[in-house]
Formats: C-alpha cells, sequence, structure tokens
C-alpha cells in the first residue's frame, strides 16, 4: 500500500473515489471543467504547440472515460505465473503464424536484419506475442485510453499526460483523426504496439513513401521494432536466454541480485549454474532469474539483448517468451526452408 503524506491524502481519497465510480459506471462522456488536469493540459497545449484551445475542447468533449481500461490496468496479463503466460503466447500455433509472416514479409525482416543487426526471429516473435502478427491492434479508441488513464491512475498521471500529449502531436503530424486511432488499454498502436512517445521517437520509413507509418505498414512496423531494439542495445549474433541447469543451493539467492548481467557463465559454472548450451563463450555475462513452472522453479541465465528486449515491456515473463516463441519460429522456419 501507497501512503501518501498527510496533507495530500483528502486528494489521494478523491482520486480513489473517482476510479472507483469509473469502475462501476458505464463510459461517460468527459466534462472538461470538472477535470483540472484536463484544462492544464489544454492549456500547455495551446501555449506551448499552437493547438486551438476551442478545438481541443471540442476534441475531448467526445471522449469516454472507459472502465474496462481502469480494469484491465489493475489486473495486468503479466501477473498471472509464468507457466500461465507462456501458455497464453508460446504454442505451436503462434509458432507456425510465425513461420507463416517471416516468409510473407522476408524482404522486409531481411532488410531488417542488415541495417540493425537484429534477429528476424525475434522481430517476428515481438509481433506475434505483441498484435498476434497483425490480427489484434487493440480495439480501444486511443485518445479515450490515454485520456482515462491519466485522470484515473495518480500515480502514473504524468507518464500518461506526456503520453496524451504525444499522442495529440503524432496525429496532427501524420495527419490522422484523434478519435479514430484505436489501441491497447494502455495506449499502444498498430502492429508494434508503440505507444506514441515510442512511435514519435523510433518510428522509421521502411516502405520507401516518405512517411514513418507503423498503423498501416507493415514494413514500416518491423524497422520500426528493429530500431527500437537496436537503439536499446542489441547485440547482433549474442544470446538472450539459455536454460541454466542448476546443481546448487544458492540459485535463489544469485537470482535475488536482480541486476543486469554482472557474473560470467565462468563465475556461474563456480556456483554450480551451467548453461544447457555447452559452447556458450565463458566470458559471456549473464544474469540468473527464476520462474513458476508447472513443475516447480525454472531457472534461465539471461544475457545483455534479454534485457534490451524488456524495454518494449518491462517484465521478465514478456523477454521470455519472446525469447522462447522466437526459438520455436526459427526452428519451424528452417525446416520449410529449401535446404
Amino acid at each position: 500500500m501507497i501512503f501518501a503524506p498527510r496533507a495530500a491524502r483528502p486528494l489521494y481519497r478523491i482520486l480513489a473515489t473517482v476510479s472507483f465510480l469509473c469502475l462501476i459506471l458505464p463510459a461517460q462522456a468527459v466534462d472538461v471543467d470538472k477535470y483540472p488536469d484536463l484544462v492544464d493540459l489544454i492549456q500547455t497545449l495551446h501555449q506551448k504547440y499552437d493547438y486551438s484551445e476551442k478545438v481541443l475542447r471540442e476534441l475531448f468533449s467526445q471522449v469516454e472515460i472507459r472502465p474496462r481500461v481502469i480494469r484491465r490496468t489493475k489486473h495486468p496479463g503479466e501477473r498471472r505465473p509464468w507457466y500461465a503466460y507462456r501458455d497464453q503466447f508460446v504454442t505451436g500455433l503462434q509458432a507456425r503464424r510465425g513461420s507463416r509472416f517471416w516468409r510473407k514479409h522476408a524482404d522486409a525482416l531481411s532488410r531488417a536484419h542488415l541495417r540493425f543487426g537484429v534477429d528476424p526471429a525475434i522481430l517476428v516473435a515481438i509481433i506475434g506475442i505483441e498484435s498476434r502478427y497483425g490480427h489484434n491492434t487493440g480495439h480501444f479508441r486511443v485518445l479515450d485510453t490515454l485520456t482515462t488513464q491519466m485522470l484515473t491512475h495518480p500515480r502514473r498521471k504524468d507518464f500518461f499526460t506526456r503520453e496524451l500529449t504525444a499522442f495529440l502531436l503524432l496525429a496532427r503530424k501524420n495527419r490522422l483523426q484523434p478519435l479514430a486511432v484505436r489501441g491497447s488499454y494502455a495506449g499502444a498502436m498498430g502492429v508494434a504496439q508503440f505507444i506514441p512517445s515510442t512511435y514519435r521517437n523510433y518510428a522509421v520509413d521502411f516502405d520507401g513513401d516518405g512517411r514513418s507509418d507503423i498503423l498501416h505498414s507493415m514494413p514500416d512496423a518491423i524497422g520500426s521494432i528493429a530500431n527500437f531494439i537496436r537503439s536499446n542495445g542489441w547485440k547482433p549474433d549474442q544470446p538472450v536466454c539459455e536454460t541454466a541447469r542448476n546443481r546448487s543451493g544458492m540459485a535463489r539467492w544469485l537470482s535475488d541480485l536482480n541486476t543486469r548481467p554482472l557474473l560470467s557463465l565462468k563465475q556461474f559454472a563456480e556456483f554450480g549454474i551451467l548453461p544447457t548450451d555447452d559452447g556458450l563463450d565463458p566470458n559471456l555475462h549473464a544474469d540468473l532469474i527464476q520462474l513458476e513452472g508447472r513443475r516447480g522453479m525454472e531457472h534461465r541465465l539471461v544475457f545483455n539483448n534479454f534485457f534490451v528486449i524488456r524495454r518494449y515491456n518491462h517484465n521478465d515473463k514478456y523477454a521470455m517468451a519472446v525469447c522462447d516463441l522466437s526459438r520455436m519460429i526459427r526452428h519451424r522456419h528452417a525446416a520449410r526452408s529449401p535446404s
């Protein structure tokens, strides 16, 4: 439980009451003047970015607070145990669809590999987990989602205020209708499921039409994901994760270090923790994580590239699902490719 300073507690009670009412009431149109934070945002956009205050008020009058967005935020899928999370995303069906996606978009994936150095299987796995290869990019209006999050999620109000600002700037630059763009309950958009600030900072034109459009162009989405991964420290031809053989009683202590790669594989071996792949460079640095499997705890050694993927979604289960699914996709794709 988070405790606010005594003077701030009445405000937190008010915000908590608003959040509770939003959960039990149907979606309701926003009355701008009832939300000082929204009034402040409109004034900032007007003064700093030359938006019309009248146009913004008209736009936000069509926005609705979405109770389902609040429910999803309170109960994210990453809270499930690893085995349940894995069963949703790392399946034979996902691998088959991933292999088909790879063949269909081989040119863009190959170009992304050459330009950014990111393994195509990783890119395909990310797209598979994020949007089911483009078949599920979200059905919430992004403007509803970001406004709902900003007004009902006090601990992350500043974050969602920035994202809402970024979305409106993005919509103006790309000539998008703000009320027409749909995405996830967190405001992520398109095949890549980029939040607005990530879209603005990392999207690239990869189909040569002069626009960076991850909403409608698959090559742009592929290139943009690769650009994000590379920009956050991806090391080509380096591993992501490896199952660990645990011959030590110190696995829990080592995993509790909870840091980026600190020890070399050689040092882990001295503690009785060895990768199943004996061909890995013993000087590679790794971290050890534990995951809740169906038959007990699973131990994985994870490397720099694992933490790069984790920048996409700040959760070990997500990055591990990308690692596992990418291997299944690569295996299936290689089996179907002509020798």
